[in-house]
């Protein structure tokens, strides 16, 4: 069996971008497993928006 792992990262858009592509890779390989890892997002939870990780760049 094939795995798929989507590592989610970024905003949201990219987060959606990378979720959709994994699933029209589930249906073009329908054995296939999905992965989805939220660790990298994990890091960032905790920060202040000016401390070192996530940052607003729309400001």
């Amino acid at each position: 069996m094939k795995k798929i792992v989507v590592d989610m990262d970024g905003r949201l858009g990219n987060q959606m971008f990378q979720y959709a592509y994994a699933l029209k890779l589930k249906k073009e390989i329908p054995e296939s497993e999905i992965i989805i890892n939220f660790y990298r997002i994990s890091l960032y939870g905790d920060l202040a928006p000016n401390e070192q990780g996530w940052m607003n760049n729309l400001q």
